[in-house]
C-alpha cells in the first residue's frame, strides 16, 4: 500500500505572516513552498500581492508564484498544485502550502487527493487591531518597494488590452490596483502623488475590511469543515513582528516535528529533518 504524503498547510488572513512562517518551516524541515494565492500567481503583481521576494525564493524553493500574465485566470491551479505536491514528495521533501486565498485554498484542501493524504493545518490568528497595524506596516513596505511603479505597469497593460474587462479580472482585481489606479490617470506629477497618497489610505482601509471577512470565514467555515473532516489543526496567535519567532515560528516547528514523527516512518522522518 502506497504511503500517504505528509502535507503542511498554513492559512490565515492577509498580512499575518504566512510567508515568513512557510520559509522558516521549509528551512527547518527540508520543505518546498507552494503558494496558494489568487494574486501571487501573477508576474505583474508581486509587490501588491505580498509574494515572496527573489531573496526569499533563493532560500527555499517556491512553486506557483509569478507564472500567469495579468489577464489570465488560475483555472488549472488545483490540479497543478496536486502535481506539484507529488513532485515535491517524490524528491523526498515536504510540501508546505501557504494559503493566502480562500478561493484557492479551500478547493485544494478539500480535494479528494489531499483528503487521502496526511494533512496538518496551521492557522495564524490575530486580534483585529494588531492585524491592522501589521497590514498598515506591510502596505508602507509595499510603497517603499515600488508599488506605484507596479500599478503604473498594470495600468499600461490595461490600456493595451482594452478588449479585456479588467474589473475583478486577473491581476487587476488585487487590492491596491483599484485604489491606486487613479493616480496613473493624472498627468500632473504633484496631483498624481497626492492622489496616490489618498489611495494608499483607502488601500489600508479596504485591506482591514478584507482581513475581517477572511477571519470570519476561517473561524466559522474553514476550521469547522477541517475539524469535521478530522484533519489535524492548530491555532497560533500573532502579536507582533518582534515576538513572531517566539510566539509562532518556534512553536510551529515543534508542533510540525511532533506531528511528522507520528505520521511518517522513522527513516523518512529522520532524513527529512535538518538542523535549524
Amino acid at each position: 500500500m502506497k504511503s500517504k504524503i505528509p502535507i503542511i498547510a498554513i492559512i490565515g488572513p492577509t498580512g499575518v505572516g504566512k510567508t515568513a512562517l512557510s520559509i522558516r518551516l521549509a528551512k527547518s524541515l527540508r520543505g518546498e513552498v507552494i503558494s496558494v494565492d489568487s494574486i501571487q500567481v501573477y508576474k505583474d503583481a508581486s509587490i501588491m500581492s505580498g509574494a515572496a521576494t527573489p531573496q526569499e525564493m533563493g532560500i527555499v524553493k517556491h512553486h506557483l508564484l509569478n507564472y500567469l500574465d495579468a489577464w489570465e485566470e488560475p483555472q488549472d491551479f488545483v490540479p497543478t498544485a496536486i502535481r506539484t505536491i507529488q513532485t515535491i514528495h517524490d524528491r523526498g521533501n515536504l510540501p508546505i502550502l501557504c494559503g493566502g486565498s480562500l478561493s484557492l485554498t479551500e478547493p485544494l484542501l478539500f480535494h479528494p487527493f489531499v483528503e487521502q493524504q496526511e494533512l496538518f493545518v496551521i492557522f495564524l490568528d490575530s486580534q483585529l487591531e494588531k492585524l491592522g497595524r501589521l497590514t498598515d506596516c506591510r502596505i508602507d513596505g509595499m510603497v517603499a518597494d515600488g508599488i506605484k511603479d507596479e500599478v503604473r505597469r498594470l495600468y499600461e497593460l490595461e490600456k493595451q488590452n482594452t478588449h479585456i474587462k479588467t474589473t475583478n479580472t486577473g491581476a487587476w482585481k488585487s487590492i491596491g490596483y483599484t485604489e491606486l489606479r487613479k493616480s496613473c490617470e493624472e498627468p500632473d506629477p504633484q496631483m498624481s502623488d497626492e492622489i496616490f497618497q489618498e489611495g494608499v489610505k483607502v488601500m489600508k482601509e479596504n485591506t482591514r475590511a478584507y482581513f475581517h471577512l477572511q477571519l470570519e470565514h476561517i473561524w466559522f467555515s474553514t476550521l469547522p469543515e477541517l475539524f469535521r473532516r478530522q484533519h489535524k489543526c492548530c491555532v497560533l496567535n500573532v502579536d507582533s513582528k518582534r515576538t513572531f519567532k517566539r510566539d509562532v515560528e518556534l512553536p510551529a516547528i515543534q508542533k510540525c516535528e511532533n506531528w511528522l514523527s507520528q505520521v511518517a516512518s522513522s527513516p523518512w522522518n529522520s532524513s527529512l529533518r535538518t538542523s535549524r
